[in-house]
């Protein structure tokens, strides 16, 4: 369907029982409750458009920009969507890891009250995982919701995470298996129990066997060799997880340190126990630092109130699709977005909008920079200017970190961006509008600001 057609329900006035809105209207920026948006954007094979994976995905950006400017049919006040979309698609818009939290997720958070997966396929899309231990916190809280609201998800539509528990650890430590028809998760770990389950049943040997039927010390069979490596593996991962989760711990009581010292203590004596952690951790391989700051940043989102990720502030379980009820068998997934107006600080000005994007485009080029890093990306000597003016990133209440060097760009809440734009805004020596166009990379002319 082209875009026009949507205009076009305005346009031609398709829908003549609507009344048309102007900003100042009463129910402008409220949800109409008289229409409802269904869409099935399904599509396979995804095919790639412009910038876009695929059209499906420019199509659910071009509808939460609408939201914004009160466009299409959210001229008669916010319209709740309904978007069938491929399973895979959904990351987009309702990350369960900080490592998927992009620009548009946050464009889509600022934009929508709610975005609720009604239903999709079993376990996350993606490569990404966060802790195992984290998910089942996430599903016992989704459960006393549910119990508390006397609702139950049907059997034969519960998945892994509605029946999750704390056996979902092996005795290892390590995670089970996690289901994910999209074919995109942790195969390994399920190919290395089939194989030792194959091999303790003698289904293949350890040695191969030579041309004179003798059994070659040195010579392993391509089963036992693939054993061997996953065996391996899992072993420096378990090891990797351990050191992980014991820097974790150091951190975490670094931090509750941090607090009960800036009372008590000279700020150099706090920077000093910042310094000697910090050395810590840069003596461990980079993949052991990566898996820190994503366990870091998991846990903190999980701990906000609010959740920082949408996924988390679920009150329902999604019921569970198999990819067998779907021509192709491709599974697709049903979210629900209920929209509302921008915030203050995001509609201060015409301008705050433009303001909004390229303060979102700049830092979400390195989600995994710290946010002074990334606000040196605006300007120079935007992070000394603006970082005093936005006192929401200095505070742990509402997700800041005292020591700003560990806050990464993708743990910003959206109270935190609408503080950032504000100060933007205020800041004298910001670039011209013309400037930031074309550090954006678009034409001004494109823009419902006007001309260049």
């Amino acid at each position: 369907m082209e875009w026009s057609s949507y205009e076009n329900i305005v346009n031609d006035r398709l829908l003549p029982c609507q009344r048309l809105l102007k900003e100042g209207d009463p129910g402008y920026n409220s949800t109409n409750t008289t229409l409802l948006f269904l869409a099935n954007l399904g599509q396979y094979p995804e095919r790639k458009w412009g910038d876009f994976k695929s059209i499906s995905h420019l199509m659910i950006h071009q509808l939460i920009t609408a939201i914004r400017t009160h466009s299409i049919f959210h001229r008669y006040g916010f319209v709740r969507m309904l978007i069938w979309t491929m399973d895979a698609s959904k990351t987009a818009l309702l990350p369960r890891t900080v490592a998927n939290r992009r620009r548009f997720t946050i464009q889509a958070e600022v934009a929508c009250e709610k975005i609720h997966e009604v239903a999709g396929a079993e376990g996350g899309p993606g490569k990404n995982r966060r802790d195992i231990a984290l998910d089942v916190a996430s599903s016992k809280r989704v459960a006393m919701i549910m119990e508390q609201d006397g609702l139950e998800t049907p059997e034969d539509r519960k998945g892994a995470a509605g029946e999750a528990t704390e056996e979902d650890f092996t005795q290892e430590g390590q995670e089970v298996e996690r289901v994910d028809v999209n074919g995109s998760g942790r195969s390994w770990r399920k190919e290395l129990k089939e194989l030792e389950g194959d091999y303790k049943n003698n289904k293949f040997v350890r040695f191969a066997t030579g041309r004179d039927g003798q059994v070659g010390r040195r010579s392993p069979t391509k089963n036992y060799a693939r054993l061997s490596h996953l065996r391996t593996f899992a072993s420096q991962m378990q090891k990797r997880k351990a050191v992980v989760d014991q820097l974790l711990r150091v951190g975490e009581d670094l931090e509750a340190a941090e607090e009960l010292a800036l009372s008590t203590k000279p700020e150099h004596e706090v920077a000093k126990l910042r310094e000697n952690y910090k050395k810590e951790v840069e003596r461990h391989p980079m993949s052991v630092q990566e898996g820190l700051a994503l366990a870091s940043d998991d846990r903190k989102a999980l701990a906000m109130d609010p959740p920082l990720l949408m996924w988390d502030r679920r009150t329902r379980e999604p019921i569970i699709v198999e990819k067998s009820e779907f021509e192709p068998q491709k599974p697709l997934t049903l979210l629900d977005l209920l929209p509302r107006a921008y915030s203050a600080g995001l509609s201060r000005t015409p301008d705050s909008h433009t303001y909004f994007d390229f303060i979102l485009s700049c830092l979400f080029l390195q989600p995994r920079q710290s946010i002074v890093r990334g606000l040196e990306t605006l300007a120079p000597g935007a992070a000394a200017d603006i970082i005093p003016l936005v006192p929401s990133l200095h505070d742990p209440k509402r997700g800041g970190r005292r020591n700003l060097d560990q806050l990464r760009v993708r743990m910003l809440t959206a109270e935190m961006i609408e503080e950032l734009v504000v100060a933007w805004e205020n800041w004298p020596f910001k670039p011209s509008m013309g400037e930031m166009m074309m550090k954006m990379g678009v034409d001004r002319r494109e823009t419902p600001h006007g001309r260049l």
